[in-house]
């Protein structure tokens, strides 16, 4: 009997043994993974907006348009792909035939009106499923913004499938600050319709712009307001910053989709580390350039995953000043135009034949064919004459 109580007792301790370095090892190998497994498939959403891969299995990754109308805060270090998470959702909104405007003060978003011509994206292209082929521009119009007192009418810009670009580059913060208000303010001074679905995509770069810090006087509780408001009309709004802990609480509550990409900065490393814990916290600095971790509480049973984003169909680079320089002049010359034949229109005059001329103008304009462009406002303004 002692021998048999002597063995169980050895096997007990090998067994338990055998466990522990299990789970050492089990530890250890997770440690080592740079990204870890969504726990159930089922919850994600399994169609519509393609955006992606889940990078541990492959697996495509998309997103659900109406999710947007809740908002979407994406955040990382220079460099990691924040701004391309972002464009990618612009891209399959489009693709859906959902207006998008961006608010732009880098000037990069115009490059959608250009396909895409980079190299080292376009050798990525296998990897999501795509061909050379399937590269391609998006109609839209880019307006130079330089007059930060210039109010915004959304309504103007509520063409299915196309993007308008207000670049902002050549603002101080202060005055980023200034025309994200007056759109904002615009936009609650006007009557809405209710919508369950998707309308309109509305996007600001760079958003830490509008903090006190960097200058801003009030936008960002502007903001705060649309996050809380604009869903039931349907206007969903992608933030992009470099910090997601630059975000106040009062905004972040408004939002559901946070996307994380990789960082360096302390207080979204705590940040992660206080909701979801140390394993999420250490690979958030491990991340690849273009993946990103995202939590919505409608995915994933509410805990975070990772998405790899999948290349651009349009060109990631700004477009030349000289073809800006061409955008501004001839969407100026158009809205000029504009005003005069609803000048006319109000007498009483027939301007349906100008009316055809102009959507043309704006078309050919759209699609960067400058030449045409011209041709038509040219017989525009001498008709005007």
């Amino acid at each position: 009997m002692d021998f048999i109580f002597v063995l169980l007792i050895v096997a007990a301790i090998t067994l338990a043994s055998i466990f522990a370095g299990i789970k050492f090892y089990q530890k250890r190998m997770l440690r080592k993974l740079r990204y870890l497994t969504p726990t159930n498939y089922k919850s994600l959403p399994q169609e519509d907006l393609y955006v992606g891969k889940i990078p541990v299995d492959k697996k495509d990754a998309y997103l659900n348009r109406n999710d947007l109308m809740t908002h979407v805060l994406t955040a990382g270090s220079t460099g990691s792909g924040k701004t391309v998470s972002a464009m990618v959702m612009a891209e399959k909104a489009l693709k859906k035939k959902i207006p998008v405007v961006v608010f732009d003060p880098t000037g990069q978003w115009t490059g959608f009106v250009r396909p895409n011509r980079d190299d080292s994206m376009l050798s990525s292209y296998k990897d999501f499923g795509l061909k050379d082929t399937d590269v391609r521009s998006f109609p839209g119009m880019i307006y130079d913004f330089e007059d930060p007192e210039k109010k915004v009418d959304l309504r103007k810009y509520l063409n299915p499938g196309e993007i308008t670009v207000f670049a902002l580059d050549k603002l101080k913060p202060a005055e980023y600050d200034t025309v994200v208000r007056n759109f904002i303010d615009t936009i609650f001074k006007q009557g809405w319709e209710e919508s369950g679905e998707l309308q309109v995509l509305v996007i600001f770069d760079e958003v830490h712009r509008l903090l006190e810090r960097y200058g801003g006087k009030g936008g960002y509780v502007y903001l705060e307001k649309a996050a809380r408001e604009f869903r039931k009309w349907g206007l969903g709004i992608i933030m992009i910053s470099q910090v997601l802990s630059d975000f106040k609480e009062a905004l972040k509550g408004n939002v559901l989709t946070e996307i994380q990409m990789n960082t360096k900065a302390i207080r979204d490393i705590d940040r992660t580390r206080e909701k979801y814990g140390e394993e999420y916290a250490m690979r958030i600095t491990r991340e690849e350039v273009g993946a990103g971790m995202i939590q919505n509480p409608k995915y994933n049973n509410g805990k975070p995953y990772w998405i790899k984003f999948r290349p651009l169909l349009h060109s990631p680079h700004k477009i030349p000043q000289k073809e800006l320089e061409l955008y501004k002049k001839y969407s100026e010359e158009l809205e000029n135009i504009e005003d005069k034949m609803k000048e006319k229109k109000k007498k009483g005059e027939d301007v349906f034949d100008m009316e055809i001329e102009l959507k043309l103008a704006k078309n050919k304009l759209k699609g960067g064919k400058f030449r045409m462009a011209e041709i038509y406002i040219t017989s525009l303004k001498n008709r005007l004459e």
